[in-house]
């Protein structure tokens, strides 16, 4: 079969979603089919200095790169990004007239638009990666309650790529049962495959200049984009209530749009129990992370609805236990709880986060078992072997 796999981004630029396609382009390309991908130039806002050529085959896979701005750009640029990107993508579609196209959710609801509309007038089978579900988390991290025009005609668009598509693949069940909510009957079509945990190609040629995890008898991490929507304020809150367990420290690890609220909130507790490193590569990341006792994922509420934290899947498969400030009706919560891979709290719920951290702090000594817990699971439901045997019998057929 040939196939045409689709994204804003791919190896060797940064997100992990780049790196994640990659993995699974190649293990089509080793099942058997002619696998291409049509993708952009590396333009991602840690992609600095990153080359790669227009054409090239990686792994038996061909590859074709237009041209982008930075995303360091200004904002009118990523617009013009996108839709240079979105209009191109049609048009490539066209041109190789596969047996099937995948595109995903970035740049949101018009990539997927464009490559199945495309999709459909040359008769290819296309397939909807949904990494989130458009225009919902933006209007839920925005705290929006009634749809404005534009969100209505990027739901409406979005409906036509849904029935357009031959699978729809999300992430959990709360992303599925958010679909059918809409109230169009597609749920034969709806595939749940998580995300995987990347494997570390970058290993740094120095140590990390900040050694997290050191001097602290339970350090909580959160590692990646530290951004508005993530409810992290609840967190420095709770962070604050706990300041007399000298030995309980919080991490945030990476860079974002809420970096610099977060350590003015975090005040005089800066460098003392709360710590604040830069971006990381994947590989010191991953060893900063094993270093702690748990990992931290949370949501602001509702946005496990239309998304999955998948930073839960590098805790897991690097073996560190998970604290879910998400809601307990969430699947991810009820996870945690029923494989004992850690804890939750609701989202927001300063005392109750902060209830649960001293819960944790009093029975640290099972830190170990939620440990070999969050590996065995990682193994059995969330590993690449377990998405890739997924994704291949998407193209099976």
């Amino acid at each position: 079969m040939k196939i045409l796999l689709t994204h804003r981004y791919y190896t060797p630029d940064t997100p992990p979603y780049a790196l994640m396609l990659h993995a699974v382009a190649r293990d089509l390309h080793k099942a058997g089919h002619d696998v291409q991908v049509f993708t952009t130039a590396p333009s991602y806002k840690t992609a600095a200095g990153i080359k790669a050529p227009a054409r090239e085959t990686l792994d038996g896979v061909k590859v074709h790169r237009i041209k982008a701005f930075s995303e360091n750009s200004a904002s009118p640029l990523r617009v013009l990004n996108a839709l240079w990107y979105c209009a191109r993508l049609f048009f490539k579609v066209l041109s190789v007239r596969p047996d099937a196209v995948q595109a995903a959710t970035f740049p949101p609801v018009i990539a997927a638009w464009s490559a199945g509309l495309a999709a459909k007038l040359v008769g290819a089978r296309f397939v909807y990666h949904m990494q989130d579900i458009h225009p919902e988390v933006s209007m839920l991290s925005k705290g929006v309650v009634k749809r404005r025009l534009s969100d209505r005609v990027f739901t409406w668009l979005d409906q036509g790529t849904l029935k357009r598509a031959a699978s729809v693949v999300v992430l959990s069940q709360d992303m599925k049962d958010t679909l059918l909510r809409r109230g169009v009957d597609y749920a034969d079509k709806i595939e749940i495959i998580n995300n995987f945990q990347l494997e570390p190609t970058n290993a740094p040629a120095t140590p990390p200049s900040v050694e997290p995890m050191s001097n602290g008898e339970l350090n909580v991490i959160f590692a990646g984009n530290i951004g508005n929507f993530q409810g992290l304020d609840a967190v420095i809150a709770a962070a604050q209530c706990t300041s007399d367990i000298g030995g309980l420290h919080y991490w945030f690890l990476g860079e974002g749009a809420a970096k610099a609220r977060l350590m003015e909130q975090a005040g005089a507790l800066v460098n003392r129990t709360v710590f604040f490193a830069p971006f990381r590569p994947a590989a010191e990341a991953a060893a900063l992370i094993q270093k702690a006792d748990l990992g931290l994922a949370s949501l602001s509420p509702g946005i496990h609805n239309v998304s999955y934290p998948s930073k839960v899947l590098t805790y897991l498969g690097l073996g560190t236990p998970v604290f879910a400030c998400i809601e307990g009706e969430s699947e991810l919560a009820r996870t945690v709880t029923t494989e004992r891979i850690g804890a939750s709290a609701p989202p927001g719920d300063v005392k109750a986060i902060e209830k649960e951290l001293r819960g944790v702090w009093a029975v640290r000594h099972e830190l170990p078992e939620w440990s070999k817990n969050a590996d065995a699971l990682y193994r059995k439901r969330f590993s690449f072997e377990s998405a890739a045997r997924a994704w291949r019998k998407i193209y099976a057929a």
